[in-house]
């Protein structure tokens, strides 16, 4: 008897990451990295004094708060009868938990950029997302390298991009149908385990189903009884008496309604009042995929994945 394999999603974020302060980092230290304000060059008149400019210099750190655990119990009886070795199958799981959880918060940093794209940067409209297809993939890695340009972001080092797999699908499509025999060294397993496809576009391409999506719920009224969301597979229902059933979800006013969805959705205060919660093997479905909810306390709440 052998016990079954892990499902595993491939995690990017050591490929990609800056690790060089690893060796130096524990709880609540600080990493210190200011930035100084720019110089000005000026017309110099010979013979003449010069003025020294004032240069500011701006703190900026990164604080080292978070620290993770994942605990499980393995009895002495199991340790004793089964002929695979539990605990360390567990401890492969709980590490690659932990990868998981630390990838995900990588790539979550993705909604902190300064600089994104939208559908108006490949002539359509301003706040709509890009629709990716095989036609237009080559335009927005372009335009993607452009506008880094632009705002003078170093290209001394390798820049990279993190797709999901459709997009990596459509990647691919691109190169077979502008006369490539295979889309990347990838295609052949050369890379497997890491996500990494190959260079494209000048990027370093890597495919994850880690990458922060977000949705945005927008009610016009207040939901109505038996009215369903459905996140990551998990179904919850609202309804005007609380009940007991797990994913239920108290509705009221509109805006109380999506305050009690969030509240659900991210297993905040009010179990058993505001929501009913849900079980736990769907608890830990919305957990993996890293579900986050924020209501705007009016008309729409706003959901993070990964």
């Amino acid at each position: 008897m052998r016990i079954q394999r892990l499902l595993k999603k491939s995690l990017v974020s050591r490929e990609i990451a800056n690790m060089e302060e690893r060796a130096t980092l524990t709880n609540g230290y600080k990493v210190h990295r200011p930035y100084h304000s720019d110089i000005k060059v000026n017309s110099y008149t010979k013979g003449t004094a010069v003025t020294p400019q004032d240069i500011t210099a701006t703190d900026e750190y990164l604080t080292v708060d978070q620290t993770k655990e994942a605990t499980v119990y393995v009895d002495a009886i199991d340790v004793i009868q089964n002929k695979y070795d539990t605990a360390n199958q567990l401890t492969d799981r709980i590490s690659y938990a932990l990868k998981r959880d630390i990838d995900g918060a990588f790539l979550a940093q993705v909604a902190n950029a300064t600089y994104t794209m939208d559908d108006a940067d490949m002539g359509g409209s301003s706040g709509t997302a890009i629709t990716v297809i095989t036609s237009n993939i080559v335009k927005l890695f372009a335009l993607a390298e452009a506008k880094m340009n632009q705002n003078n972001i170093e290209d001394t080092k390798p820049r990279y991009a993190v797709v999901t797999p459709l997009v990596k699908a459509v990647v691919q499509q691109s190169l077979i149908f502008n006369g490539f025999k295979k889309a990347d060294d990838g295609l052949d397993g050369m890379f497997l385990g890491n996500g990494f496809m190959g260079r494209y576009m000048n990027f370093n391409i890597y495919s994850s189903n880690n990458v922060l999506h977000t949705i945005v719920l927008t009610s016009t009224a207040a939901p109505t009884a038996t009215n369903t969301v459905v996140v990551a597979g998990v179904t919850f229902t609202f309804v005007s008496t609380i009940g007991s059933t797990a994913g239920n979800v108290l509705f009221t006013d509109e805006a109380t309604s999506l305050d009690n969805l969030a509240l659900a959705l991210n297993a905040g205060s009010g179990a058993g009042t505001n929501y009913v919660e849900v079980s736990a093997a769907n608890r830990l479905t919305l957990n993996q995929a890293g579900v986050a909810a924020t209501s705007d306390s009016t008309h729409t709440v706003t959901i993070t994945s990964q």
